[in-house]
C-alpha cells in the first residue's frame, strides 16, 4: 500500500490522563465541611465570650457545692485506728449515743425541782381563815374557823390585796390572814363577784411587821402554757391540808357561761375537794388559774378546777380597786355564722336564761331572745356584750337590741335596760 492510502486509514490516537485529587468530589464535600465546622466554631467562640461576661454579672460566680457532713455511730474499729497527727486535716464530726435508763434518782430529781418551782411561788400565797360563832341549845358559844388559801395580788403604800374564793368571808365575824413566813394579821373584806365567788380581801399594812421582805404580790401574767396536756402543779388547800402541793395535768379547757360573761375553766386529774381552794402554776412557776371548785362536774371523782387567769384579770383588778361593776342579768351563748347559717338564726348572744329579779327581767328579756345590739353597737359575742356592759356604772341606762321569735319569724325590738350592781 501506498503511503498515502496508509494515511487514509491512520486512526486518531488519544491517552487517557488521571484526574486530580483537588478535583475530585469527596474533596471538594471535605473542603466544605470543614469550612463550615471553620465557621460554627467562630461563631460559639464570639457568642461564649460575650455572653459569659454578662451572666456574671447578672447571676454572679458560681458557688463551690456544699460540704456534705455524714454524722456516723463510732465503733469500735474506729476507736482502735492510729491517732492523726496534728498536721492532718480535721476528721468530720460524729455523734456517739449512750443509752441510759432512768432511775429512782431521776424520778426523785424531777419532783425535787417542781417543788423548788412551787417554793418559788409560795411568798405570794397565804392562808386566810374565817371566824364565826353560834349559840347553842345550852346557850354556849360554838366557834367555826373555816381556812382556805389566798394569793396576794397587788399592794399599795398602806395596805395587801389579797385574791380568794372563800364563800365564809361574806359572813365571817373576823378573817385572819396567815403569810408564807407565819405572820398573822386580820383581813377585811374589800368586794365580793358573785358570779364567780371570787372575792378580794385588804390588810392593812400598819398591822405587820416592817420587815416583810419577802412577801411579794404575784404576777398575774399569760402562760404560753394553757394548753390540753400542760403539766400543773396545784398550791394552796386543794383538799384539807394547809399549804399542800399537788401534781397533774390539764385534761380539759371548756367556755362556761355565767351571769354577763363567760370564762374559760381549767379541768385537772388533780384529786381534790369541794372545798379545795388555791391556784394552779406551770412549771415556769406562771399563775395559770384559781381555783373555783364551784365549777367542778357533780359526777364521779371530784377532781381540782380553775378559773382561767386572762379570763378573769379584768375583773380581779376592779375587785382590787373596790369598783362596782354594772349588771343586766342574762347568762348568754354566742351564735357564730356557722349556727347562724345552719339553723337560720341571727347572729348574736342568745339569751340561756335571765337571773331572778335582774335588770334584765324587769326590762323584760325573755329567754331565746337574741341579743344584736347593744346603744346601736353591733354585738356578736360574748366578750363585744361584756364590753359594752363594763363601759357603763350602775344605774345608768342602755338600750338593748333583740330579735324574737314569732309565729312570722323574728322581730325586731328595743329594750331600755337599768344597769344594777
Amino acid at each position: 500500500m501506498s503511503e498515502k492510502g496508509q494515511r487514509e486509514f491512520d486512526f486518531m490516537s488519544e491517552q487517557l490522563k488521571k484526574k486530580p485529587f483537588y478535583k475530585m468530589r469527596w474533596f471538594r464535600k471535605g473542603i466544605g465541611a470543614c469550612a463550615l465546622a471553620i465557621l460554627f466554631g467562630a461563631a460559639a467562640g464570639i457568642t461564649f465570650s460575650v455572653v459569659q461576661p454578662w451572666a456574671k454579672k447578672q447571676f454572679g460566680e458560681p458557688e463551690d457545692p456544699a460540704q456534705v457532713i455524714v454524722v456516723r455511730e463510732e465503733t469500735e474499729t474506729e476507736e482502735t485506728e492510729a491517732p492523726q497527727t496534728e498536721t492532718a486535716e480535721t476528721e468530720a464530726p460524729h455523734t456517739v449515743i449512750e443509752r441510759k435508763d432512768l432511775e429512782i434518782s431521776d424520778y426523785k430529781m424531777l419532783y425535787r425541782k417542781m417543788a423548788q418551782v412551787a417554793e418559788s411561788v409560795y411568798p405570794s400565797v397565804v392562808t386566810v381563815t374565817c371566824e364565826t360563832s353560834n349559840v347553842d341549845w345550852f346557850n354556849e358559844v360554838i366557834e367555826n374557823r373555816i381556812q382556805t388559801a389566798g394569793l396576794i395580788i397587788a399592794q399599795s403604800q398602806q395596805e395587801y390585796f389579797i385574791l380568794t374564793g372563800s364563800h365564809a368571808a361574806v359572813e365571817a365575824e373576823r378573817i385572819i390572814v396567815t403569810f408564807s413566813d407565819g405572820t398573822v394579821a386580820d383581813a377585811s373584806l374589800q368586794k365580793r363577784d358573785a358570779a364567780t365567788g371570787l372575792l378580794v380581801l385588804c390588810v392593812r399594812k400598819s398591822s405587820l411587821p416592817a420587815d416583810m421582805d419577802g412577801i411579794a404580790p404575784a404576777e398575774l401574767g399569760v402562760s404560753g402554757n394553757m394548753k390540753q396536756g400542760e403539766p400543773v402543779i396545784a398550791l394552796g388547800t386543794p383538799v384539807a391540808n394547809n399549804s399542800s402541793m399537788s401534781f397533774g395535768m390539764i385534761t380539759s379547757m371548756v367556755e362556761m357561761p355565767v351571769v354577763d360573761a363567760q370564762y374559760r375553766v381549767l379541768n385537772t386529774d388533780i384529786l381534790g375537794s369541794q372545798q379545795g381552794s388555791g391556784i394552779l402554776i406551770d412549771l415556769d412557776g406562771k399563775i395559770m388559774g384559781i381555783i373555783a371548785q364551784s365549777f367542778s362536774s357533780d359526777s364521779g371523782q371530784i377532781t381540782l378546777t380553775a378559773l382561767a387567769v386572762p379570763d378573769i384579770q379584768e375583773l380581779v383588778m376592779d375587785l382590787a380597786n373596790g369598783r362596782e361593776r354594772p349588771t343586766v342579768g342574762i347568762v348568754g351563748k354566742e351564735i357564730d355564722a356557722t349556727i347562724a347559717e345552719e339553723f337560720h338564726m341571727p347572729q348574736g348572744i342568745y339569751v340561756r336564761s335571765v337571773a331572778e329579779d335582774s335588770p334584765a327581767m324587769h326590762a323584760g328579756v325573755y329567754v331565746a331572745d337574741i341579743i344584736t345590739g347593744i346603744d346601736g353597737k353591733e354585738i356578736l359575742t360574748i366578750e363585744d356584750y361584756r364590753q359594752e356592759i363594763q363601759k357603763h356604772s350602775p344605774e345608768e341606762m342602755v338600750k338593748l337590741e333583740i330579735k324574737r321569735t314569732s309565729v312570722d319569724g323574728y322581730v325586731d325590738m328595743e329594750v331600755l335596760v337599768q344597769l344594777g350592781r
